[in-house]
């Protein structure tokens, strides 16, 4: 995931992020580009350059290729790519493990548009889950590199035996 340095994860559906600069690219094939099954929401995958060398990318959506057959066939080294409505059912179905969140120093909107970004903007909805807890889940930041424009931070899941579910 990707979260502007004024808290949005998008400007709206048809976003093409230019404000992440092509550091997030980097990161993105840096982490990725070992192998491996993607699961991207429907337009992600639009957005996606083909093929991906060594990567496998699966389309998801609700009535095809769902994110639980994605966690199904992928197992622990599947990498999930799409925006707040899928990042949010992977955190409720707890399918997440490890979040790589990439913090860019520039902002989705200039400064005179924010009074209409809050109406088709969709904020940061990844960094409340990361510092919350879900039942017996809590995640720690395990790592904060920077990366050009961006803090790239990486997040493991706890399970805490002792609070219960």
């Amino acid at each position: 995931m990707a979260v502007s340095a004024d808290g949005f994860l998008a400007r709206s559906a048809t976003d093409d992020m230019r404000w992440l600069g092509q550091e997030d690219k980097r990161v993105f094939r840096v982490l990725s580009g070992v192998g491996g099954m993607l699961g991207a929401s429907v337009r992600t995958a639009s957005l996606m350059p083909r093929p991906l060398d060594g990567r496998d990318l699966w389309e998801l959506s609700r009535d095809r290729v769902t994110l639980q057959d994605f966690a199904d066939n992928s197992g622990e080294d599947g990498w999930l790519l799409g925006g707040p409505g899928l990042a949010v059912e992977a955190f409720e179905q707890r399918l997440l493990h490890e979040v790589h969140l990439c913090r860019s120093r520039r902002r989705a909107f200039a400064s005179d548009d924010l009074a209409r970004c809050c109406t088709s903007a969709y904020p940061d909805v990844v960094t409340p889950m990361l510092k919350g807890r879900q039942g017996r889940v809590t995640w720690a930041m395990t790592m904060s590199t920077d990366f050009g424009d961006l803090v790239v931070e990486k997040w493991q899941s706890r399970v805490d035996m002792g609070t219960p579910a």
